[in-house]
């Protein structure tokens, strides 16, 4: 975005000068070894220097995750790190690609569960505001029920998300999109297997 939310006061130097003491230049991805032989020893070794050089790949995005993750954290009390497949991946065009996104959530439109195991909840929802152009691009089959961007209602789209370890489901103003392929308009009873599992 071309422009950046500057706030001032003693509320915002509340957030941004701990989030600055805090480290975020110089990440480590620690990988433990699932047992104790030399063979799983050394493919921990190796996924770590992979995982470490994403982390230090991730750095020079912008914005940059780890102080954005710090900084919702001691705001909003919570931070939400979603890691999704990078879709325009192509290994033999680039090497430097990295195969993930890793996407820094405001806390304020992420439903965790409350049941969850290290960390991760069983399941999640998300709601927020989308362009209704965003939509049509990814979704052309979409029929916006509600007219969005005709004059006669807002462009924003009221787009929800739930994703567990076996299912996602995506819906944009109450119609369901996900279990309907590109091509027609297959529709699949419930929510679609989660692919990205």
């Amino acid at each position: 975005e071309p422009y950046a939310v500057v706030r001032l006061g003693t509320g915002s130097r509340l957030i941004d000068t701990p989030v600055a003491h805090i480290v975020t230049s110089y990440p480590k991805v620690y990988v433990e070894s699932v047992d104790s032989s030399n063979d799983a020893i050394e493919k921990a070794r190796k996924r770590g220097i992979l995982y470490n050089h994403w982390a230090m790949k991730l750095v020079r995005t912008n914005p940059q995750p780890y102080r954005l993750f710090a900084k919702f954290e001691l705001a909003r009390g919570e931070g939400w790190l979603q890691v999704v497949n990078n879709p325009k991946l192509k290994e033999a065009e680039n090497e430097d690609e990295l195969p993930i996104i890793l996407r820094v959530l405001d806390p304020l439109i992420v439903f965790g569960s409350p049941l969850e195991q290290d960390g991760i909840p069983e399941c999640v929802v998300k709601k927020y505001s989308r362009d209704y152009m965003a939509i049509h691009a990814l979704y052309p089959f979409w029929s916006n029920p509600k007219e969005r961007g005709s004059g006669k209602t807002l462009r924003n789209v009221e787009w929800i998300e739930y994703w567990d370890k076996d299912v996602r489901y995506f819906s944009a103003d109450g119609e369901r999109l996900t279990g309907i392929t590109k091509t027609g308009r297959r529709y699949t009873d419930g929510p679609e297997e989660n692919v990205l599992k």
